[in-house]
């Protein structure tokens, strides 16, 4: 099933959400959840969202009149985030009360329905939480209106100089070259070698030689800077950019066989 709301990709995916796990996130806030956020779980079971912006009414770290939301969480916790299933845990490390559903989370920025604030026809509006500057706004009076009032920012900028997983994999799921060029280049020394080489790895099988070729000097600056550190997938990047059909990269990776293979 294609979806409006999700990025469609294969990295990140999760398994289809199962009936019995319906019943069971309904017992993690004992209330029921709203239609709209069944509705979007049965379509696909948490992911990167097309439009990740959303209006609000007053300055935020991300915008003087928006905040961003790149991730929804699914039933299944991943390297990145935790499962909806979470939620004793995730209020419990941010002292929130229980009165909350959470259902993205980057880091310190946190969504959630309130269910203290039951704003229209007894649904539970949606809060946006900055636990690092304890901001707290309400950003849509339910969830329909939430995924309705998303919008993406038209030949947005990259700003970040430090990306979350979240930013960072949203950007590189646009599949924009100058984007993804300066993502991997700022991110170079990122500790997590493996998330990194994933991305490498994409951009070594593209279509595009001009991501082939920025594909190969990202994984030599690899092998001669972290070479200690480099995943066991690094051979495997290594191998296909040694086969490449041109014969430059070719030529550039198979003299540093000896630093990877």
């Amino acid at each position: 099933m294609r979806t409006i709301y999700f990025i469609q990709e294969t990295l990140f995916n999760q398994l289809p959400i199962q009936e019995e796990e319906l019943t069971l996130l309904k017992e993690q806030i004992n209330q029921p959840l709203p239609t709209a956020f069944i509705q979007l779980l049965q379509e696909q079971n948490g992911g990167y969202l097309k439009n990740n912006c959303l209006q609000t009414t007053e300055p935020t770290r991300d915008g003087l009149e928006y905040v961003k939301i790149h991730y929804l969480l699914g039933t299944k916790a991943n390297n990145y985030a935790p499962s909806l299933f979470e939620q004793q845990v995730m209020r419990a490390q941010w002292e929130l009360p229980d009165y909350f559903f959470i259902f993205a989370v980057d880091e310190t920025q946190v969504f959630a329905l309130d269910y203290a604030h039951l704003l229209v026809a007894k649904e539970p509006s949606i809060r946006y939480l900055d636990l690092e500057v304890m901001q707290w706004l309400t950003v849509a009076p339910t969830f329909h209106d939430f995924l309705a009032q998303l919008y993406q920012q038209e030949d947005e900028a990259i700003s970040e100089q430090i990306f979350t997983y979240h930013q960072a994999n949203w950007y590189l799921l646009q599949r924009q070259f100058e984007q993804t060029k300066r993502v991997l280049s700022v991110l170079e020394d990122h500790p997590d070698k493996e998330w990194y080489f994933t991305w490498i790895k994409q951009l070594a099988q593209s279509i595009h030689l001009e991501e082939r070729q920025f594909a190969a000097n990202l994984f030599l600056t690899q092998v001669q800077f972290f070479h200690p550190t480099l995943p066991k997938q690094s051979t495997a990047v290594g191998q296909i950019l040694s086969n490449d059909s041109d014969a430059t990269i070719r030529e550039e990776i198979l003299a540093a066989r000896e630093d990877w293979a």
